[in-house]
């Protein structure tokens, strides 16, 4: 999608990002955009999806501010205010599983242990705060899951998840980031009679489990440290069992007799002696335990 294709405006009078199925046609939008603060027209033809652009190539110039990111500012923008409407946020979370290997030097060999972190599951978001500044970075949400901290940050082209996310100073926050790459291809496709881009948004928001990354849960060093500890005891046993095996048996003294001459003699069941006289062992009987 080039840079002229803007699927969300800021409407200067309510103050409010607004989907242009939702203003008039051409530059009674009064809109700007999101990135650039340049005026915007609204497009509404029959043969290419529903945008916005910026009003003349003389008023984007004049500007003097690079947008290339307008199309994902837009839909970033939209996107908190779409999760802003209510008191709390209902989102659906991906599972989120890792499996932990332990190399065993001894058997040659790998074992591992899938560990299942968070089942996926729909969570209300309590007290959600939008565009919150924490320690480490400005999310995009903040809020509350139960009394425990949650935030989600959306990343696009240009917008990853700062580093400091993955080791936040509140070790109980949970922080999910959602990708919105998807949605470049979703609105091109879009045509009025199949809804809004709005609705196409409040749905991948709500829905899109591929879109949806766990970057940091509370839980999953403790999870992970246990299940390293359970491939070590399970390595542990593996490896005695298999040296076990490979140990023969201590050998057991057993009396002979010879049945040629009756002579008797000690021996190991496993090594066998020739008969004092010098008969072979094979002509011996085993008479029991010494």
């Amino acid at each position: 999608m080039t840079q002229v294709l803007i699927p969300f405006g800021w409407h200067r009078p309510s103050e409010q990002a607004v989907d242009i199925h939702d203003v008039p046609r051409g530059l009674g939008c009064q809109c700007v955009c999101p990135s650039c603060d340049t005026p915007l027209i609204a497009r509404k033809g029959k043969e290419i999806a529903w945008h916005f652009a910026h009003a003349s190539r003389a008023v984007y110039e004049h500007t003097g501010q690079e947008c290339r990111f307008s199309f994902w500012v837009s839909v970033r923008l939209m996107a908190r205010q779409l999760l802003a409407r209510s008191d709390t946020v209902t989102i659906r979370l991906p599972r989120f599983a890792e499996r932990q290997l332990l190399y065993s030097k001894r058997l040659d060999r790998w074992f591992w242990k899938d560990v299942e972190i968070a089942p996926r599951q729909d969570i209300v978001i309590q007290d959600p705060v939008m565009e919150a500044q924490l320690p480490e970075a400005v999310v995009d949400l903040a809020g509350h899951v139960k009394g425990t901290p949650f935030c989600i940050y959306f990343t696009h082209p240009g917008r990853a998840v700062p580093g400091e996310l993955a080791d936040p100073a509140q070790r109980r926050m949970g922080v999910v980031s959602i990708a919105l790459d998807q949605l470049e291809l979703v609105f091109l496709r879009q045509r009025p009679h199949r809804g809004t881009y709005l609705e196409e948004l409040s749905s991948f928001i709500t829905n899109s489990d591929q879109a949806r990354h766990w970057v940091y849960h509370p839980k999953r060093a403790r999870l992970l440290q246990q299940a390293q500890d359970e491939l070590a005891r399970l390595i542990a046993a593996a490896e005695q069992a298999a040296l076990s095996a490979a140990t023969p048996p201590p050998s057991v003294p057993v009396r002979f007799r010879c049945v040629m001459c009756q002579a008797e003699w000690v021996g190991q069941h496993r090594d066998m002696q020739n008969c004092p006289n010098g008969h072979d062992w094979q002509l011996a009987t085993q008479l029991s335990p010494a």
